[in-house]
This record gives structure tokens, sequence and C-alpha cells, in this order.
């Protein structure tokens, strides 16, 4: 009689539809805590780069993708960086930077994930052009922070397999904004550290080290070294051909001494 009374129950529960909504239950449990586990990896990086690769590597293990690309535009710069994957391969960088602003003057307009086709019927075919169009993009997603806007990523169609689906998208949409959070740390902790004209590291952090390193070298009787620059005539060279070309002089020459330090060094200004 227990049995025949819980197959009966079973069966009024699966007509209802409850053991179907339960079970979506389940798999959106499931796909949060999958989501929780992968932000607080993500907010364990520092770097920018660690930050994306981990975030590429957690969507090429979801599906596999035509195209994956992440514009990335550095707030020191301007620069524009392109992570690029191609049916699971690293690819060269094919997204035309020109392409670039009509995308981030949208995205700050209206920060929303959108279909390519949305938004090329919004902007028109001739504002993003047929280079954009061959990347065969299915949906864009903004990176935004409190600072604006830090790049989009591209989601080609799926290789494998149906269309994406709602869980699918809300995944990628929540992991960039995840993203853009980190990566938004990780500017304001470089910033506090990094001098604004040369990239090398500013005074205080300089400071900081030179300390742990007296520190180190003090407990472990060990030995470092120092070198310290020093530019000859920069004032008078400054005098003669401005400011601006006195920057440019301070930047090339941070740029030298960064692509001659070793990992461990210090560059500092």
């Amino acid at each position: 009689r227990r049995g025949a009374a819980f197959l009966d129950h079973f069966n009024f529960l699966d007509k209802s539809g409850a053991l179907e909504a339960l079970e979506k239950l389940r798999k959106e449990n499931r796909e949060l805590d999958t989501l929780i586990t992968d932000a607080a990896c993500l907010f364990a990086l520092k770097g920018v780069t660690e930050m994306m690769n981990f975030v590429i590597s957690r969507l090429l293990d979801r599906f596999i993708p035509t195209r994956l690309v992440f514009l990335f535009e550095s707030p020191h710069d301007g620069r524009l960086s392109q992570f690029c994957f191609t049916n699971l391969k690293p690819s060269a960088p094919e997204f035309p930077e020109e392409r670039y602003g009509p995308l981030k003057r949208f995205f700050l307009s209206s920060p929303y994930p959108i279909p390519y086709a949305d938004l090329e019927a919004r902007l028109g075919p001739q504002v993003l052009g047929g280079e954009v169009a061959a990347l065969e993009p299915e949906f864009l997603f903004p990176m935004l922070g409190l600072d604006g806007l830090y790049g989009v990523a591209l989601l080609g169609r799926k290789l494998v397999g149906d269309s994406y689906s709602e869980a699918e998208r809300m995944y990628v949409d929540r992991i960039v904004r995840f993203l853009s959070i980190g990566i938004q740390n990780s500017l304001h902790r470089e910033g506090a550290m990094i001098d604004s004209k040369t990239g090398l590291y500013n005074h205080a952090y300089f400071m900081r080290r030179l300390e742990q390193e007296v520190a180190r070298t003090s407990r472990h009787r060990a030995q470092a070294g120092l070198v310290m620059l020093d530019v000859d005539h920069f004032k008078q060279f400054n005098d003669v051909y401005g400011h601006l070309a006195g920057d440019a002089v301070l930047a090339a020459l941070a740029g030298a001494l960064k692509a001659t330090v070793r990992s461990e060094d210090v560059p500092a200004r």
C-alpha cells in the first residue's frame, strides 16, 4: 500500500510539473555555485592578463564558440588589446580597431548585452563594417565598471550544439561583469603603485620594497643591488624642446628599463 501511495504521489507531482520545476531549480543552483566558485578564483588573481585568460578558459570549457574576442582598452594610454580565440585556438587579432569607437559609444549609452543582429540593425551595417560581420559574432557583452567601459566581449556562434541557452548567456554576462570588477580593482591597485608618466613603480612603492629588501638581506645575510640613474642635461632638454618632449624621453627610457630588467627587479621613478 505504501508503495502504491508513493507511486500515486510521484505521478501527481510529475503531472503537475513540480518535479520538472525542482530539477530546473537544482540546475540553476549548480550554475550559481559554479559562478560563485569561478568569481572567487577570478578575484584571487591580480593582473588583468591573468584575469582575462582565466575567464577565457572557463568559457571555452563550457562551449566551443567559432570565435571569442575580448577587446580591452587600457585606461592609462587608451591602447586596445585583443585576446582572440578561433575554434578553441589562440588567434591573431582580427578586430579592426577603428570600429571600436562606435561600440564604445553604444555601450556607454546602453550598457547591456545585445545580439549582434540587433546591434547592426540599430547602428547600421556601414558603421561596424564588413570586417566585424566577418567575425560572425552572435552576442556582444560590455565590460563596464565604475570608471566607465573597459572593453567589449564578442561571442561567436557555437561550433557544436544548438544556439546558446539562456543559462549560458547569463553565465557569460555575469562572468564578464565579475571580470570588469576584477579589472577595476586591479587598476586601482596598480594606480596606487605606478607612476602615470613612465609606467614604472612610483616612489612610495619603491620605498616599501626597499625596506622589505633591507629586512630580507639583513635576516638572511644576503646581498641586493641598487642602481640609480639620472638623465644628463634633462632640464636643458625640457627648456629647449618643451615638457611634452621631455615626458616622451622619460617614457622611452622607462620602456628600455622595463625591457632590460628581470621580472623580480623593481624599476621605479
